[in-house]
């Protein structure tokens, strides 16, 4: 199963947050490889780690550490309420996150502006990416120097989306679309669409999410490009249009076949 956790991170404070982080001593709780429950309600931002608070700090300006210290808070709450424990995280070196090669855990990450994603499985490797919408003329320039070739096939899989909002210190509030939606749209203007290959093939902005997912899914990143037309068929992948707040987002999720 493959649940794919968005989270508005537009209340979040990132001095706050990583203050709070400083009083915490618990980093790591029991780790069980079954999943232990499916995030619903308010979680209190849990304890990082040294190495990511490190990460988000690295990060070279204020933009990109409050985005990094969102979706590392974010996948740490699911972490622990669907696994009992964070796991320490690797990075290889093009600096792709991951968790020790023996957990059976698969993750992926991504953020753009005030909305981050989480992508995680067990049953393989995924690829998540989410992305505002790309000016026209960006598209026309990026489509033509890397992917004027590629062709989309129709390969949709199932995945469990998740809603959440990050508060000030980075405790977390879920929301599952199937049991919220209706309360989700009218209290924070979300809305979902799911795309399907006529969608892709007219919006490049929802066509750079799967490109970029499907890479991060065979584990190379961008590095990956050379080699996007074969992973293209050789992953699944379920694309949604998302409006938070009053901004559309593209988000898609990759998997192998």
């Amino acid at each position: 199963m493959i649940y794919t956790f968005l989270a508005d991170i537009s209340r979040l404070d990132l001095d706050a947050a990583l203050n709070l982080q400083k009083e915490k001593i618990t980093a790591y709780g029991h780790f069980e490889k079954k999943i232990k429950k499916i995030p619903c309600g308010k979680i209190n931002a849990p304890k990082m780690g040294d190495e990511i608070v490190s990460h988000i700090l690295s990060g070279e300006d204020i933009t990109l550490r409050r985005e990094r210290c969102g979706v590392y808070l974010l996948l740490s709450s699911v972490m622990v309420e669907m696994f009992g424990g964070m796991i320490a995280i690797n990075r290889e070196p093009n600096g792709r996150p991951f968790f020790d090669k023996s957990s059976e855990v698969r993750f992926s990450i991504s953020h753009s502006s005030d909305a981050v994603a989480v992508s995680i499985s067990t049953d393989g490797p995924v690829g998540v990416d989410i992305e505002g919408e790309i000016s026209p003329q960006r598209a026309e320039r990026l489509e033509k120097r890397f992917f004027s070739e590629l062709t989309i096939n129709d390969r949709n899989i199932d995945v469990t989306y998740i809603y959440c909002i990050l508060g000030r210190d980075g405790e977390c509030n879920f929301y599952p679309f199937n049991e919220e939606k209706e309360h989700l749209m009218a209290k924070t203007d979300l809305g979902v669409v799911a795309l399907d290959k006529t969608d892709l093939n007219c919006c490049f902005s929802a066509k750079w999410t799967l490109y970029e997912a499907t890479m991060k899914c065979g584990g190379g990143g961008f590095t990956s490009l050379p080699c996007l037309g074969m992973l293209l068929l050789e992953t699944k992948a379920n694309t949604k249009k998302i409006c938070i707040n009053g901004v559309v987002y593209y988000i898609t999720t990759a998997t192998a076949v």
